[in-house]
């Protein structure tokens, strides 16, 4: 998640005030636990930063420095980013559980939870014997992030096993949502996309372009310039 211009000038500070090593410093499992949870929302320069703090003490400062420059009402006692980030991970935690022990903040629908938040509208499509189990995903985004302003993400379990994970159009097809052998060897992609607009317009949109009448795929770019 990008900063805004008031937490950028704090990044600024929060990198000058540490004293660093030259060599990458062995970190608590205590610390690796929390670089893993803010991994979603953590800059690579701060990454960077974190891993040649010299010691505990200054790392711990970190963690300070690091909520405080996300505070996006300073003057109250209470960090509402922090507290919401807190909520996101609670829910993840409930609700994206893995069938390989995993924390559900750890897993691919938690990652994006935890980077995008709530999204406006979540639709299940888990009872349809002729696709595979999967979730569609609504949000607005926020453009001065670089996000557009309304976008989709599908997660789906392929093969109906494991964990859910990203759907990516660009590079998949709707093809790849729907059971195969319910339709043969005539499946092809135009057959696949009119069963999913069958089932729902906004779903077969999505497995075409997550950003609604774009005709290009742009949004994992976006999505991988933030943070």
């Amino acid at each position: 998640m990008n900063l805004h211009p008031a937490a950028r000038l704090g990044l600024v500070s929060m990198l000058a005030a540490f004293p660093l090593l030259n060599g990458r410093q062995t970190s608590t499992p205590a610390e690796k636990d929390w670089l893993e949870t803010v991994r979603p929302i953590m800059t690579a320069a701060e990454r960077d930063v974190f891993s040649k703090l010299a010691t505990p003490a200054d790392r711990e400062k970190f963690v300070r420095f690091f909520w405080r420059n996300r505070d996006p009402v300073p003057e109250t006692p209470e960090n509402e980013f922090q507290r919401e980030y807190e909520e996101r991970i609670a829910f993840a935690d409930l609700n994206f559980r893995s069938g390989t022990g995993l924390r559900g903040s750890r897993t691919e629908r938690g990652f994006y939870y935890l980077l995008l938040g709530k999204p406006l509208e979540r639709h299940f499509y888990t009872a349809h014997s002729q696709m595979w189990p999967l979730e569609l995903w609504y949000y607005q985004g926020d453009e001065s992030h670089g996000l557009p302003p309304y976008f989709y993400l599908i997660f789906f379990q392929p093969q109906g096993l494991g964990d859910y994970r990203l759907y990516h159009p660009a590079v998949e097809g709707p093809e790849n949502l729907v059971v195969p052998l319910v339709f043969g060897r005539t499946l092809d992609r135009s057959r696949a996309y009119q069963f999913l607009r069958e089932v729902s317009s906004e779903l077969a949109s999505a497995s075409l372009s997550y950003i609604p009448g774009r005709g290009s795929e742009r949004l994992a770019a976006d999505l991988s310039s933030l943070g």
